[in-house]
């Protein structure tokens, strides 16, 4: 398999920054991954406060599990800013991959 399909396909369908890792693109590798794995931090987290006061509302009892109102909700532009990552280290990784098959086939 081509280095740039392996490399595409690894940071689109499993997580962004994988395939840079593959690739040995370490640096960029990690900066996708950092990223991707706070905005999915953040939206897991949000979702699970907004579980937790649907279930305060329907049982009272629920009401001091429940974490203190957060500030304004975020998720629409973390949900933009994951997105924007996840195409983005694609199209990297496809380039970066794209290189090396280059210049393998220059020197072979």
């Amino acid at each position: 398999m081509k280095q740039a399909v392996k490399g595409a396909l690894l940071s689109g369908l499993v997580l962004p920054g994988l395939g840079q890792i593959t690739l040995k693109r370490y640096p960029h590798g990690i900066g996708f991954l950092l990223v991707s794995l706070a905005c999915i931090i953040y939206i897991v987290n949000t979702t699970v406060s907004q579980v937790m006061s649907s279930l305060a509302v329907l049982d009272p009892a629920m009401a001091p599990l429940m974490p203190p109102p957060a500030g304004t909700d975020h998720s629409g532009a973390v949900l933009w800013i994951l997105g924007l990552c996840w195409v983005w280290s694609v199209l990297d990784a496809y380039r970066s991959g794209d290189v090396l098959d280059r210049a393998k086939t220059d020197r072979g």
